[in-house]
């Protein structure tokens, strides 16, 4: 079963862009969504690039207008469930995959199994946020 990542990627992201890889997450059945929450042309740029440059399955979602980031990560789960098989939904910012307590750790992703949110609307009952995965 795959698991999603959904990235979301802000204005105030710009700065750190050039320190973001997806080197880690190369060998994991992973099917990652970018999302370019605002529509930021310098941000689109590089994540084109990344997508150009990374050997995971990474698709690209642009919101037109900046949006709050739970909306943001609605669009990314109503992407990420119309492909079957996605277990296990993650979200977070580039900023939190910087963080060096996610590095140390060295998750690995693909043997990860939490329990559903029965509390939650039925969309959301398979999204962690990356916090929760490291306190898990």
């Amino acid at each position: 079963m795959k698991k999603g990542l959904i990235i979301i990627f802000e204005k105030k992201d710009a700065a750190i862009l050039n320190t973001f890889c997806l080197r880690s997450f190369i060998n994991q059945k992973l099917k990652i969504v970018l999302i370019n929450n605002g529509n930021h042309q310098v941000v689109f740029e590089f994540l084109n690039i990344l997508k150009d440059t990374s050997k995971c399955d990474v698709s690209i979602l642009t919101l037109r207008r900046e949006k709050k980031v739970i909306s943001a990560i609605k669009a990314g789960v109503r992407f990420l469930s119309t492909i079957k098989n996605i277990g296990l939904i993650i979200y977070t910012n580039p900023r939190n995959m910087l963080n060096a307590t996610w590095i140390d750790q060295e998750l690995d992703l693909s043997k990860i199994e939490l329990p559903h949110k029965k509390n939650e609307r039925i969309l959301l009952r398979k999204v962690y946020s990356m916090n929760e995965i490291i306190n898990y």
